[in-house]
């Protein structure tokens, strides 16, 4: 049992390893100043949610013209966090799908 659990904490640990660097090259390739429809598209979290995000503090940004800009640089823990979330669901789905067969 013992090096069952060891493998199983390697695999996370590298899963974990895999999506941090799959999600910091996926912002480094967004534009340096997003919109909430550009951050919306790429975490999958509602607009509404984003908006209150803001107001709340978790997000940092700037009402110009009546339109938020994000900066890429300074929300990019919020965007790594939300993207690795989005990556984790997605794989629990796959998992649940394989196991079905």
């Amino acid at each position: 049992m013992g090096r069952r659990l060891r493998a199983d904490e390697a695999r996370m640990r590298a899963f974990a390893a895999l999506q941090d660097a799959i999600a910091e090259d996926l912002i480094d390739s967004l534009p340096p100043v997003l919109t909430i429809r550009e951050i919306q598209a790429v975490t999958g979290t509602s607009a509404s949610y984003l908006r209150s995000s803001i107001t709340a503090g978790r997000l940092n940004g700037r009402l110009v013209d009546e339109r938020w800009e994000l900066s890429r640089d300074d929300n990019r823990s919020y965007i790594k966090n939300r993207v690795r979330k989005r990556m984790n669901r997605r794989a629990e789905q796959l998992q649940r799908m394989s196991a079905a067969y």
